[in-house]
C-alpha cells in the first residue's frame, strides 16, 4: 500500500507541472485548471505524505524494491499488445459495431501498432 501511495503522490506532482504534459499525447489532453495559489499548498501536502512513508519505511524496515526498469516497461507493453488484439474488428462490437467497409483499413492499423510495440519489446529484450 505504501508503494501504490508513493506511486500517487509522484502521479499528482507531476500533473501539477504543466511542462510535464508536453510528453506527445495525442489521444489524452489535461485541462490545467488547478488554481496557480493552490499548487503551494498541494506541493506542501505531498511532501508531508512523503515525509510520513519515509517515517513508516524506517520505524518498521519496510524494504525499498528494486525494481527492473526493463521489466517494468516490458511488461506494460506486453499487456497492450494482448490489449491491441482486441481492436480488430471482430472484437468492437461491445463497443460499438465497425462499418464493414473500415473492418479491413482497422485491422491493418492495430496490426501495425501491435508490430511496433512488439518491436519496442524486443529492443527492451537485448542483452537480457
Amino acid at each position: 500500500m505504501m508503494r501504490a501511495l508513493e506511486d500517487a503522490t509522484i502521479e499528482v506532482r507531476n500533473a501539477l507541472n504543466p511542462a510535464s504534459q508536453v510528453c506527445d499525447r495525442v489521444m489524452t489532453e489535461y485541462e490545467d485548471d488547478i488554481p496557480v495559489a493552490t499548487r503551494p499548498a498541494i506541493e506542501a501536502k505531498l511532501q508531508e505524505i512523503q515525509r510520513e512513508i519515509r517515517e513508516a519505511r524506517n520505524r518498521y524496515g519496510l524494504y525499498t524494491d528494486i525494481v527492473s526498469n526493463r521489466r517494468r516497461l516490458s511488461t506494460k507493453l506486453l499487456i497492450l499488445a494482448v490489449d491491441l488484439t482486441e481492436c480488430r474488428a471482430r472484437y468492437m462490437g461491445r463497443y460499438g459495431e465497425v462499418p464493414d467497409e473500415e473492418a479491413e483499413a482497422l485491422d491493418e492499423q492495430v496490426s501495425r501498432l501491435e508490430a511496433m510495440i512488439n518491436s519496442l519489446i524486443r529492443l527492451l529484450a537485448v542483452n537480457e
